[in-house]
């Protein structure tokens, strides 16, 4: 198979986290406060094209005896636990 996944990519810092760095860099407040808005906006447009969640919640029941848990399921010994009591 090629290998390992490369390691995923270092998290965003927060919103307080920028704010407070361009609020200690003198930057002026309007900047600072913009910046935590943009976090806002992506949160609404990910609202936005999320489905349904009661057919999310539809999909995830087919498929429940078909999710297994447990060391069986990578290949180990032990008996894998069925998620049929969720």
């Amino acid at each position: 198979r090629g290998g390992a996944p490369p390691p995923p990519p270092p998290p965003a810092p927060p919103p307080p986290a920028i704010f407070t760095l361009l609020n200690e860099a003198d930057v002026s407040m309007k900047w600072g406060l913009a910046s935590d808005a943009c976090f806002f906006f992506v949160a609404l447009a990910v609202t936005y094209v999320m489905g349904d969640f009661e057919i999310a919640q539809m999909k995830a029941k087919e498929t429940l005896g078909k999710r297994v848990m447990g060391a069986q399921a990578d290949g180990g010994d032990e008996e894998a636990v069925k998620l049929s009591n969720v």
